[in-house]
């Protein structure tokens, strides 16, 4: 194995193997309360001295009142005045902290030191997810493919460990193992993203994150380091997750006409404007050269410089949260429209159009819950969608669009569940879709995703997935993909 592999393991035996728990622990002795009535038959008493007159020198006996029973509050307290199906605090039951253990570890009862360490300023949780996943028709082949890949994130808050505050560093760690359908799906998209990280096949072990954070206030904070630019995502109610979670489809986890300037994973730096703790405006200025597997220091720079601003703008519509989202990407750089990207798998054809320098992309995307739990947000599904252009002369996509209903919590009995449908469209460049006689040209792709995720428990969830992805090759036929996905929180 790979001297990333060995790293990977290390990593994460570190987090599997305990540390010895030293809290203390006692018992509880059982105890008999005043009012426990003494066992066996009553004692005989004679007749006699039962009717003997009391003699007047003796003192009256004052009876002992008995205690006055006071029967427990047993009320269950309505959630609200209205107590209405229709009202969220009712619709998503009781707002009450989940106890269940969070963590494989937990439930074994080993998290202990994941509590006291989070305590003192290093927090860690890894995963990891399974995949078997294949396609049922169309593509190239009709294989079915089985890989894990694991994700360790851990941060350092340096105001909890050194006094510095508003200062941490976050890792992200990736391992991926096995073999993905990625290549025999026909699509110029990777169908599963998680598996095309830190790359495509085989064994891969990569720090993709390694971001230096510093909060200067409650509204600003900068960044530097290795990032990775996939995180951003993150913050989107619907989208976002890795792959590992929610969608797996690059289409819906990303936006695909960015990759060309903003690479997954890449040196850069950054600034956030935050409202009530939700970034609202980001700025990136990052090298449009960065590779997921390296460093990026010795290429650093060497094909110019990537910028990259987000404004996301809540919203609220009939009292319900969303987001309009405005995008947009430079880079200074010398790019081909036949040259594929970090998302964007083109076959290698031997078409060659000249570089050209400079190129961009806008987007406009909203989010909107349609049904919302504002005791807790987040939870809930609503509607989502993105609309994107990008340079024609040197982006392989020129236009891309998705649309799709998605959330936690579609059935009541069901409050961990999340699900989600959607589509997607993307326009390639017109040197792929007519690069003349003798290549093969390329066609623009229409796809489709749902999945249902299932909450076994709080630590394990388990994924139904299907797609059907046009294909973008020609003679090959729609592709149809089933799979299901294990994951596994530690």
């Amino acid at each position: 194995m790979s001297s990333y592999t060995w790293i990977g393991w290390a990593w994460f035996a570190m987090g599997v193997v305990p540390v010895a728990d030293d809290s203390a622990s006692g018992t509880i002795e059982p105890s008999i309360g005043p009012n426990v009535a003494q066992s066996g038959p009553p004692p005989l008493l004679d007749p006699a001295e039962t009717l003997r007159p009391i003699p007047a020198s003796e003192a009256a006996i004052e009876p002992i009142p008995a205690e006055t029973f006071v029967p427990p509050d047993i009320t269950i307290p309505a959630a609200n005045d209205t107590d209405s199906p229709e009202d969220p605090a009712t619709f998503f039951g009781s707002t009450s902290t989940d106890d269940r253990p969070e963590s494989l570890l937990q439930a074994l009862g080993l998290g202990g030191w994941r509590s006291r360490a989070r305590d003192r300023g290093v927090s860690r949780r890894r995963t990891i997810t399974l995949f078997y996943q294949g396609l049922a028709s169309g593509g190239s082949q009709q294989e079915f493919a089985f890989a894990p890949k694991m994700d360790s994130f851990i941060e350092f808050d340096f105001g909890k460990l050194a006094g510095l505050e508003g200062f941490a560093i976050d890792f992200h760690l990736e391992n991926r193992f096995g073999q993905s359908v990625n290549p025999i799906a026909a699509s110029v998209m990777p169908v599963n993203f998680a598996l095309q990280f830190p790359q495509g096949y085989g064994q891969a072990s990569a720090l993709t994150n390694l971001q230096f954070r510093q909060k200067v206030t409650d509204e600003f904070t900068v960044f530097f380091g290795k990032l990775n630019t996939a995180d951003r995502y993150g913050l989107h109610p619907f989208l976002g997750g890795f792959g590992t979670d929610r969608f797996q489809n690059t289409a819906l986890v990303v936006n695909p006409a960015f990759g060309r300037a903003v690479p997954y994973s890449t040196l850069g730096a950054g600034a956030s404007w935050n409202v009530d703790g939700e970034p609202v405006a980001t700025v990136l200025v990052v090298d449009p050269t960065g590779q997921p597997d390296t460093a990026g220091f010795a290429p650093m720079l060497s094909n110019g410089v990537s910028l990259m601003g987000q404004l996301r703008l809540p919203v609220r519509i009939a009292e319900l949260p969303g987001h309009q989202t405005f995008e947009a990407a430079w880079s200074s750089g010398s790019f081909s429209p036949t040259l594929g990207d970090d998302y964007v798998l083109l076959p290698e054809s031997g078409l060659q159009v000249p570089r050209r320098a400079g190129t961009w992309a806008v987007n406009y995307g909203f989010d909107q819950f349609l049904v919302h739990d504002d005791t807790s947000p987040g939870r809930g599904w609503g509607l989502f969608g993105n609309v994107t252009w990008a340079d024609a002369r040197t982006n392989p996509v020129e236009y891309f669009a998705n649309l799709g209903v998605a959330g936690r919590r579609l059935f009541r009995s069901r409050p961990g569940d999340s699900f989600g449908v959607a589509g997607f469209y993307t326009g390639l460049n017109s040197s792929l879709r007519n690069p003349g006689p003798q290549w093969t040209p390329l066609s623009n792709q229409l796809g489709f995703e749902m999945y249902y995720d299932a909450e076994i428990t709080r630590w394990f969830r388990v994924t139904l997935d299907m797609q059907a992805v046009e294909s973008s090759m020609p003679d090959t036929a729609t592709g149809l993909l089933f799979g299901i996905r294990g994951r596994i929180v530690f």
